[in-house]
């Protein structure tokens, strides 16, 4: 039985609104994950990424994230290694001590690196956002797809064309399985 969150690629941009500024090909009524395969046939691998990322729910959006930017960097550089252990961590045992964690790491770590938004999606996924001594506010529900797309677009920007091309097919399609069947 399939777990796919939104029934039509329509029903993904009327919950998520923000999704339009992502994806430069507008909604139809197709299958979303007929729509996803559309955009990888017609290389439209951005707009792709963007539409599986907001496809998925937080805790598999986060974990295609993580598994996705493990396929396009090969080897996670140690200075990175931290912020994807709590990512993957988090998805493991969704609590928020460990959500908590991710945060922690992502405030401190090089914000141009890839494990480092794979952090921030975990710590966006839900609890609250605390600035100075403002009320805290629930993070909005774009947050988490935001920090997997850039993510994967850091992930990927050194890659050769024809390696970027294949190695984001590939994170796509696991993406489309994830949201068939789930975590």
């Amino acid at each position: 039985m399939s777990k796919v969150r939104f029934v039509t690629a329509q029903a993904l941009f009327d919950t998520f609104p923000m999704a339009s500024t992502k994806i430069s090909v507008p909604p139809t009524e197709d299958f979303s994950l007929d729509f996803l395969r559309d955009l990888v046939s017609q290389e439209k691998l951005d707009d792709a990424v963007a539409f599986c990322a907001y496809l998925l729910g937080r805790r598999e959006g986060v974990w295609w994230g993580c598994r996705s930017v493990r396929r396009l960097l090969g080897t996670i550089p140690d200075a990175d290694a931290g912020a994807l252990q709590a990512a993957e961590a988090w998805v493991k045992n969704p609590e928020p001590e460990l959500r908590q964690a991710a945060q922690e790491i992502a405030t401190r770590a090089d914000q141009d690196s890839a494990t480092t938004w794979l952090a921030l999606a975990a710590a966006w996924s839900g609890g609250a956002l605390v600035f100075g001594r403002a009320a805290p506010i629930a993070p909005p529900p774009e947050l988490t797809p935001h920090a997997a797309i850039v993510a994967i677009a850091l992930a990927a920007r050194f890659l050769a064309p024809e390696e970027r091309t294949a190695r984001l097919q590939a994170c796509i399609e696991d993406g489309a399985a994830l949201a068939e069947s789930g975590l």
